[in-house]
């Protein structure tokens, strides 16, 4: 079951608006049904992070300590104020959810 928190929103035209995450659970996948805000949401991308390549990971980029599980999601768009999704969780769509 993939979940996370919602950290920082941003927008990039043409593209959608990102979701970087924390306290990171699984794995995201790119066609992924997610709930946001008790909506659902299909993932339109899975970002890498820089320092691994891995689309979820555990080390800060500056120092290589470990830090909570953080990633980044790309979902087309949400009908939410940007300023409302931090401290929001996006969890993965489940069969009980449907």
């Amino acid at each position: 079951m993939y979940r996370g928190e919602i950290e920082h929103v941003f927008a990039v035209p043409g593209t959608g608006l990102v979701l970087m995450l924390t306290k990171v659970e699984g794995l995201p996948r790119e066609g992924m049904d997610v709930l946001v805000a008790g909506k659902r949401h299909q993932i339109k991308a899975v970002a890498t992070n820089s320092t691994d390549g891995q689309p979820v990971s555990n080390r800060s980029c500056l120092t290589l300590e470990p830090t909570d599980p953080y990633g980044a999601i790309v979902l087309a768009e949400l009908n939410i104020p940007k300023e409302e999704l931090p401290g929001l969780w996006v969890t993965e769509m489940g069969a009980e959810d449907v």
